[in-house]
């Protein structure tokens, strides 16, 4: 498991520098767009728009400039970092001059000399960066599979030397073997199910940023505005989806490992379905989706509020993902003796039971698009599963295909 974490973590690192000059190639290129608005502007209010939005993407544009020069280690990353600071420098330059000599069409020449290099070298970092570090993680990867075969040979050894005897003697035993074989086989899983998401998943999203960039590369003086921010906006969505599912496997992985944090307490319940709904209150307006909680405000829990926050985050986001423009979603809750029923019930597109029964499993990992063709890591019940049995509770589906879906959980209720 400990490999597995830093196997995520690894990734995840390469992520963020891969994020970061992806940014500074978007920002260059917005850069030298704002300053061609500016210059051609008769306009004192857009004047005053140009310039704040070229100062604030300047100044993220330097920040970023330090970030991807202080978090890497190879020497020959750094080198070429360095080698491109000219670059770096005649767009900062020009652009803070073009500022204050909006008139001097000069200053965006010298930004439009260097920006296609800039971005051209900015790529052949990032694919540098990508082949240096995949040695890295080939050598996780056998690590990995050496632990693996490493725990099988020790768990037959113990099997034939301790465990062997004893079950002739006591059938409790043969139930410790089954138990552990059972634990094993998920365990090996689930490790397998890690190595296959980061090959697959993050493959598919790599291969829409590079193709998109190679062609913003090739094409960039020949496009036209609408066409480059389509295809910088299809860039920026791939690259969350990646930042996004790396987010939900180290989460996983945390929670796996017992590194979460669990502080059960007293709470309102009605206060977390007000903030949760006041939280997705945009993405509901904007699918004309009503929001309802009809949770009575004496019914108290004794849980963790950030893993409850995110479960009934995950299950209201899931609902107004799978509900139609003018449907609704309410949260209620019951109280059955000693626990509370908590039930998330939208009348959206709904699933069958081949779909249902997958939705909570980490082998299968089952995820779809959404009515509005949104997007999800596949993760997120999979965590609200963990989350809840956390708390010795229990969590599960009822759902007709075309009518709607009612996500159903118990947690325990707080003593008075």
């Amino acid at each position: 498991m400990l490999l597995l974490i830093l196997l995520v973590r690894e990734n995840k690192n390469d992520g963020f520098f891969i994020n970061t000059a992806g940014k500074q190639r978007y920002l260059s290129q917005k850069i030298s767009k704002t300053s061609l608005l500016y210059l051609n502007s008769t306009d004192s209010t857009k004047d005053l728009e140009y310039v704040n939005v070229l100062e604030a993407d300047l100044h993220l544009f330097e920040t970023n400039n330090e970030v991807l020069l202080t978090n890497t280690n190879s020497p020959i990353i750094l080198n070429s970092l360095i080698e491109l600071q000219p670059d770096f420098e005649v767009i900062c330059d020009n652009a803070k001059n073009l500022i204050q000599n909006r008139k001097n069409a000069d200053y965006l020449n010298k930004i439009l000399d260097v920006e296609s290099g800039f971005l051209h070298n900015m790529n052949e970092i990032v694919q540098r960066y990508e082949k240096e570090n995949k040695t890295e993680i080939n050598k996780f990867l056998f690590y990995l599979a050496l632990s693996k075969m490493l725990l099988i040979v020790v768990l037959a050894l113990f099997i034939l030397k301790i465990i062997r005897p004893a079950i002739f003697e006591n059938k409790r035993y043969q139930d410790i073997v089954s138990d552990q074989n059972s634990k094993l086989l998920k365990l090996n899983k689930d490790k397998d199910l890690f190595i296959t998401v980061l090959a697959h998943d993050l493959k598919s999203p790599f291969n829409s940023i590079l193709g998109f960039l190679q062609l913003l590369e090739h094409n960039i003086r020949s496009n036209d505005i609408n066409e480059t921010e389509s295809q910088i906006k299809i860039i920026n969505n791939s690259a969350n989806q990646v930042y996004n599912l790396l987010e939900s496997l180290l989460n996983w992985a945390r929670m796996q490992a017992g590194k979460v944090p669990f502080l059960p307490q007293k709470l309102q319940l009605s206060l977390i379905c007000s903030e949760t709904i006041e939280l997705l209150k945009t993405n509901s307006i904007f699918k004309e989706i009503e929001l309802n909680h009809f949770v009575e405000d004496d019914i108290s829990i004794y849980a963790d509020k950030a893993m409850i926050s995110t479960v009934l985050r995950n299950l209201v986001s899931n609902a107004i993902k799978f509900t139609e423009s003018g449907g609704v979603i309410n949260i209620n809750a019951e109280i059955n003796d000693a626990i509370v029923l908590i039930t998330v019930s939208d009348n959206g597109i709904g699933m069958n039971n081949e779909v249902m029964n997958k939705l909570f499993d980490i082998t299968q990992l089952y995820t779809t698009v959404g009515t509005k063709k949104e997007k999800g890591t596949g993760l997120g019940l999979v965590l609200c599963k963990a989350f809840v049995e956390k708390h010795n509770g229990t969590i599960w589906v009822e759902s007709d295909l075309g009518i709607g879906s009612n996500f159903k959980f118990t947690l325990p209720i707080a003593d008075n």
